[in-house]
């Protein structure tokens, strides 16, 4: 039998294939696994190397059968990906939600997916507010997968998780609202307004949300807790992102929706352009926009990105131990007690995760971002003006992390301890102004984790508290609600007459 010539072996349709499959293969990994542009000098050598060692051995038929097995995974990856809403409406798994879809594949998956975890929906007569549908189910792992169980409840009619629909119409006036961000809404875990309600002597309402800023935490006030005339209204800032958050607001201004908020890249590139905090920012680490682009708008791409990242965080996560969580030092710590704390990544005030400020303009950003803040609040003081029995108002400062593990488990930065003093005097100095209390938790949180030794957060988020950490805080605010609410004299502090407050608890 006369044999066929090596090259007929295989046919030309299979080589094809293949090196159509190994080009396509280089637009899936470029831009959804090069996070920064020095990372092409690794991926592009290796794709490089792939496709030489195929055009080698691409006439040797084992070889060939190899390449074109991956060839047909990558279209079924590929079908896959792009049906991914049907894939999660199947079986359903929570996929898409998950990934870094722009605006357009995000209203897409709104409208087409049937399980939804935390769907959210315009509200408060804003653009950029929001809450949770009512009815729907909110459900979050707290730290990690491996950390913990799935924390699950339902949205009440207000849409927030105040435990369960309708519990607001049950005939019980509620005395006082709050408005917060997720770090009050609770992080898939307890919100603190359950551990309030079990300490204080009136009832409280819960209208804090993942990713509330001053802008959010202000109109949900203005619709949901002045119509029914409540005794006292809280308001909390956030010292890690609020200010933050109200610059990245003003950036996405012009979207008219609130998805510009969630969307990376979106925000990126509105923040970039604008013409004030634009030049604040540090763009040099940030990822190719011509990237971001391409993959938030590809189901494929924002699928491959998303499982490239998941190994990337697996490989990390083996190679190195994330640190201990620490304890705070207990009172009748020496100094030498004190060195023996490992130094952790925690939240900073001012900090963020999106984009990095030119350190030379770090205060020149907390300044402006904090007069954006204002104009929020200002919206709020008016409504609450026009009121014959206006209610009490607390501006509550949230101290982030570094501010309450300062000298104990993390070590002292004059920058950033310039930024915590500057926005508490700025709150302070502006619920002065209106007549407001200003209530700064920063001394007795310091003080109770120190007293205690007790870590407020988890192993991997240094952010949201725990549980544990929950009723800790819980037990230090309630202390001082109850010294508010608990007065003889019950006349609303933002009575025209009524003195303004500075209630720093305890003294650091």
């Amino acid at each position: 039998m006369t044999r066929l010539p090596r090259q007929q072996q295989v046919p030309i349709v299979i080589r094809g294939v293949n090196l159509v499959a190994l080009a396509l293969l280089g637009f899936l990994l470029i831009p959804t696994a090069v996070v920064r542009l020095e990372q092409l000098i690794v991926v592009l050598p290796a794709l490089l190397l792939l496709i030489c060692a195929y055009w080698v051995f691409q006439n040797n038929p084992i070889v060939s059968a190899i390449y074109f097995a991956l060839s047909l995974s990558l279209v079924l990856w590929i079908v896959i990906c792009e049906n991914i809403v049907l894939v999660d409406n199947a079986l359903g798994s929570h996929i898409t939600g998950q990934l870094e879809l722009g605006m357009r594949l995000k209203s897409f998956a709104k409208n087409n997916l049937k399980h939804q975890n935390q769907f959210r929906q315009e509200c408060c007569g804003d653009p950029l507010s929001y809450n949770y549908k009512p009815g729907s189910v909110y459900r979050l792992i707290y730290d990690c997968p491996q950390c913990n169980q799935p924390y699950e409840t339902n949205v009440d009619q207000t849409g927030y998780l105040n435990g369960q629909y309708g519990l607001i119409d049950n005939g019980r006036p509620v005395d006082i609202f709050m408005a917060g961000d997720s770090v009050l809404q609770g992080y898939g875990t307890l919100s603190i307004v359950k551990f309030l309600n079990e300490l204080l002597p009136a009832r409280v309402w819960n209208l804090s949300s993942t990713r509330y800023g001053p802008r959010q935490k202000a109109h949900a006030l203005m619709t949901y807790a002045l119509p029914r005339l409540p005794k006292w209204i809280i308001i909390e800032f956030y010292s890690g992102n609020d200010v933050n958050d109200a610059v990245i607001d003003e950036s996405c201004e012009g979207t008219g929706t609130y998805h510009c908020l969630f969307n990376l890249s979106e925000r990126k590139r509105r923040l970039l352009a604008h013409p004030i905090f634009g030049p604040m920012v540090d763009a040099s680490k940030d990822i190719p926009p011509i990237f971001e682009r391409y993959t938030e708008d590809n189901f494929t791409l924002a699928v491959t990105q998303y499982l490239i990242s998941n190994i990337k965080g697996a490989i990390k996560a083996n190679m190195w131990n994330s640190p201990p969580i620490p304890d705070a030092p207990r009172q009748g710590d020496d100094g030498q007690a004190r060195k023996r704390f490992a130094v952790v990544e925690v939240s900073y005030p001012g900090g963020n995760a999106d984009f990095e400020v030119r350190r030379e303009k770090k205060i020149e950003w907390i300044k402006e971002g904090m007069q954006l803040t204002y104009r929020r609040y200002d919206l709020l003081a008016g409504e609450i003006d026009k009121m014959q029995q206006p209610p009490g108002m607390i501006l509550l400062y949230n101290p982030s992390a570094y501010e309450i593990y300062r000298d104990s488990v993390v070590d002292r930065d004059e920058e950033t301890d310039r930024v915590s003093q500057f926005q508490r005097q700025a709150l302070s100095d502006y619920a002065g102004k209106h007549g407001w209390t200003f209530l700064d938790l920063t001394a007795a949180l310091a003080e109770e984790v120190t007293r205690s030794g007790v870590w407020l957060y988890g192993e991997y988020d240094r952010t949201h508290w725990s549980t544990q950490g929950t009723v800790a805080v819980a037990s230090v605010l309630g202390r001082e609600l109850v010294k508010l609410i608990g007065r003889p004299n019950t006349t609303p502090l933002h009575a025209a007459s009524a003195k303004h407050q500075v209630i720093e608890v305890g003294g650091r």
